[in-house]
């Protein structure tokens, strides 16, 4: 009898590692204990993430990650193309894990006061990419990003709001 595994519960962890490997190997750099155990760490995030989130999630760690190893190491995923940095305004930068289930094709929508991301199908911006032709390039997926309030957070903001007495 053949004995199965979960592939699908694996996929994305492999995938984030085989990423990682490759641009490490690549780019002629150490693989370190650090750098995988923060992976780990990227790999438990479902929203948008910051260094600091990642920091205070190593905390019961074994050993100790400094916070520069922390942000060099998101840099680091980045140029890998496991993350994808967000500025949203004048606040700290945001991850978004891009091996996570949901990354892909369709549009994101991110929530810029907690960093919820929701990927919604939109069959109009389909239609409209599937009708253009891009000289010398082969499409094979995009991503479109809105950033705004989610339907939580705006509730929550409107609660806090008074009106101004005149």
């Amino acid at each position: 009898m053949r004995r199965t595994t979960k592939k699908a519960d694996t996929e994305t962890q492999h995938s984030a590692v085989a990423l990682l490997e490759h641009h490490l190997r690549d780019k002629g750099m150490r693989r370190t204990p650090e750098r995988f155990a923060i992976l780990e760490r990227v790999e438990s995030f479902q929203r948008l993430f910051s260094a600091d989130d990642i920091i205070a999630s190593m905390s019961d760690d074994i050993f100790h990650v400094s916070d520069a190893t922390v942000y060099n190491t998101l840099q680091l995923f980045t140029r890998a193309g496991i993350l994808r940095r967000h500025s949203i305004g004048s606040k700290p930068a945001l991850y978004e894990n891009l091996t996570a289930p949901r990354a892909g094709a369709g549009v994101q929508l991110v929530c810029t006061e907690c960093g919820a991301i929701k990927t919604a199908r939109d069959p109009e911006v389909d239609r409209l990419l599937a009708s253009r032709r891009y000289p010398s390039f082969s499409r094979s997926y995009y991503t479109l990003h809105v950033y705004g309030l989610c339907s939580r957070c705006a509730r929550r903001k409107n609660r806090g709001a008074t009106p101004k007495n005149q």
